[in-house]
């Protein structure tokens, strides 16, 4: 029987168990936290229809580009439906602050699509011909469309060395309707050697303003481990694993009363990141129960780099980047928290990058609604 489960169970601590002044004061201080956690966490329900489902592109390169599926995945039903998939990939996929409408960029041109089921997009303009856009939006000051473009400036490449030393960034800017692209401004920086430059740097950003976007980056930044707010509460290792070289900590979870998860994490004060390592633990305290979370492809002691996780409706997504891979090797695990299940594992595909988003409403043909929404950015 795990220690964390004795209060409950109105057991003790067995001669052999782990002890010690420092065991003790964390054992007492998880009790306790375990105990406020039951108290004041909601009860986990899975509703007949939540508010949120799971949305991941998967891509497989090949070449200069390659397929990319944009699929959604109903946790609740357990379906797996294909949205829209793309020959050639998509950059710049974001929605609208109210998620009712989604922007992309694909083939050279700008699309919008309603985020709604069996949805069809529309070209919204051309884009200048560049190969290494970012994003696209309206600027309501210039009254034009305006693009983002960011890339290397090839160096001699040495071995084990970064392929670049400098990163260019340009803003493109074209007129109202979306014609007549030039270059308003560009800069080039140095990056001190990096692998691929995707930060964008521009002289004078006040000549940029768009509505903020939910972008993935955005969506996946949400579920970082030091943005989340979420209490760690430093424990002794789950049965069987070791106390060293990292501390274990336990996260409570919010749609999940009396359980939470557990997970060794490097700190490096006094910057607040925190690098967590796989194995991960679902601790029950109301069954006294510690189930290993199945996470095929990550390995034990890997640095489970980027490490993303969000609960919704007692239901846990975890999306970590594979550490053998430089941009590519995204994981993605969707867990059933009444049981720590693992429900869903997208596809193996070069990248898979997935988010919580709102649910996409019905299918319904309203063309006057789609000719008010594409006055609102003429």
């Amino acid at each position: 029987m795990p220690w964390w489960s004795d209060v409950e169970l109105g057991g003790s601590m067995t001669p052999g168990s782990r002890s010690g002044p420092r065991r003790d004061c964390l054992r007492s201080a998880t009790v306790a936290s375990l105990l406020l956690i039951a108290a004041c966490t909601p009860r986990a329900s899975h509703a007949a229809t939540p508010d949120r489902v799971i949305t991941y592109i998967a891509q497989s390169w090949n070449g200069g580009g390659g397929r990319c599926e944009w699929r959604i995945f109903d946790p609740v039903s357990r379906n797996d439906e294909l949205f829209r998939s793309f020959e050639r990939g998509c950059r710049g996929l974001a929605w609208d602050s109210t998620e009712s409408y989604v922007e992309y960029m694909e083939s050279g041109k700008f699309y919008r699509v309603e985020w709604e089921e069996d949805a069809q997009p529309w070209p919204v303009v051309q884009l200048p011909g560049t190969w290494d856009l970012q994003n696209c939006w309206f600027n309501p000051d210039s009254q034009s469309w305006q693009a983002s473009a960011a890339g290397g400036v090839p160096r001699t490449w040495a071995r084990n060395e970064p392929y670049y030393a400098r990163c260019h960034s340009e803003l493109w800017q074209s007129d109202r309707e979306g014609e007549h692209w030039r270059i308003a401004q560009a800069d080039t920086t140095d990056c001190g050697g990096c692998w691929f430059c995707t930060e964008w740097k521009i002289p004078n950003p006040g000549a940029v303003r768009r509505s903020a976007p939910l972008g993935l980056s955005q969506l996946q930044a949400r579920m970082a481990i030091d943005t989340l707010g979420a209490q760690l509460i430093a424990i002794p290792p789950p049965g069987g694993e070791s106390a060293v070289p990292y501390d274990w900590y336990i996260m409570p979870l919010q749609s999940a009363p009396g359980r939470g998860l557990a997970l060794r994490i490097r700190q490096h004060p006094p910057s607040p990141e925190k690098t967590p390592f796989a194995p991960f633990y679902l601790l029950d305290r109301r069954r006294g129960t510690e189930r290993i979370l199945e996470t095929p492809g990550l390995a034990r002691d890997d640095n489970a780099s980027g490490l993303r996780f969000l609960e919704r409706d007692g239901f846990l997504l975890v999306l970590s980047k594979d550490p053998r891979h430089y941009t590519a090797g995204k994981r993605n695990y969707v867990f059933d928290l009444s049981t720590g299940d693992q429900i869903f594992h997208p596809p193996q595909c070069e990248s898979v990058t997935a988010v919580w988003v709102k649910r996409p409403r019905p299918a319904r043909v309203d063309v006057a609604g789609l000719r008010r929404l594409r006055e609102r950015f003429r």
